[in-house]
């Protein structure tokens, strides 16, 4: 029976190397000659190897617009109740938003979200997960063919193969559990598009309201006094800088200024006595 039970489980991972094999030697194939060839060649042979194609979407655009708030309120309003917001970021002058949108109806909310916006940039790009979906879900089925059989031998199996079976039966729900989140993950990513907006206010078309007279007055007098305010710094900043030439030169200047007077006076003096000499 033990060895009954050691070939059986040596035979299944065979099957799960050789199954999983196979599949990567076809997209290899696939990939190779598919680069050699036109795109309407690909498509077709994709669309034969994988009829139930699993494609992900993902959108990322930048609009430009009037009214940030206005703007990021028309996208939610856009959504349906079964779509949602995956991230929000609004500033005065930006916004940025990541939402999940059907995929069945990407392209109409595309659409939608463009009237009233400047579409500036726009990439969409598409992933084929089609033959990595497929490889899960034959990997699955083949734990599951494997945990089956295991179950069906339990029944005759001694304690040691119990045993045996028991840990290879939690190993393989291990491996069908982490399986399934990655189809499950698949499936919500295909189902549901990713779409990335980067809003940008656009101030050079903002209407700019007429001025009345009362605002001019107002206009003419905060630039009279901010100009006032400038003047008196630099002549502030003018006086500090000057400061400390003033300090040295200053009391050199005023003795200077003493002796040429003093001198002139002297001057002056013996002039007037040369001209009117003492009798």
């Amino acid at each position: 029976m033990k060895s009954r039970l050691k070939l059986i489980l040596v035979l299944f991972c065979v099957l799960s190397v050789l199954l999983v094999g196979c599949n990567a030697s076809d997209k290899e194939y696939n990939k190779e000659h598919g680069d050699k060839g036109v795109d309407e060649s690909v498509t077709t042979t994709n669309s034969d190897a994988t009829p139930n194609r699993k494609i992900i979407y993902k959108v990322d655009t930048d609009l430009t617009t009037n009214d940030i708030t206005n703007s990021v309120n028309i996208i939610k309003d856009e959504l349906n109740d079964d779509e949602w917001l995956d991230l929000e970021k609004i500033s005065e002058y930006t916004a940025f938003l990541v939402v999940r949108v059907k995929s069945d109806r990407l392209d109409q909310f595309l659409d939608s979200i463009s009237e009233g916006h400047d579409v500036t940039n726009f990439n969409k790009t598409a992933t084929d997960v089609s033959l990595d979906y497929q490889d899960k879900s034959n990997l699955i089925r083949t734990y599951e063919a494997e945990r089956d059989r295991l179950l069906e031998l339990y029944e005759e199996a001694s304690l040691n193969d119990m045993i045996e079976i028991n840990r290879r039966l939690s190993e393989i729900e291990i491996e069908i559990q982490r399986l399934q989140g990655e189809l499950n993950q698949f499936d919500s990513l295909v189902d549901y598009s990713e779409v990335k907006l980067n809003i940008y206010l656009d101030v050079d078309v903002e209407k700019e309201e007429e001025l009345t007279f009362g605002d001019r007055v107002w206009s003419g007098l905060s630039g009279g006094f901010s100009a006032l305010v400038i003047f008196l710094e630099a002549l502030i900043v003018v006086i500090v800088t000057l400061l400390p030439w003033a300090v040295v030169f200053g009391p050199i200047s005023y003795g200077v200024y003493r002796l040429v007077k003093r001198s002139q006076k002297k001057k002056k003096k013996m002039k007037e006595t040369e001209k009117f000499p003492e009798e």
